[in-house]
């Protein structure tokens, strides 16, 4: 259940940094399996705001 958990956090966070983009503001299994997730095109200004490791 953990890596669900952890992949709704992963996703939403990519939503709010506009890196993907899918309808509503949460994806549940089972209901939401036929939601297009997009991959947006990245931006310099995105880019480096990701922390270098």
């Amino acid at each position: 259940m953990n890596m669900f958990e952890a992949l709704v956090g992963t996703l939403r966070a990519a939503k709010k940094r506009k890196v993907v983009r899918y309808d509503g503001e949460l994806l549940l299994q089972g209901v939401h399996d036929n939601v297009e997730i997009t991959m947006l095109p990245s931006t310099p200004a995105a880019a480096s705001s990701v922390a270098a490791p």
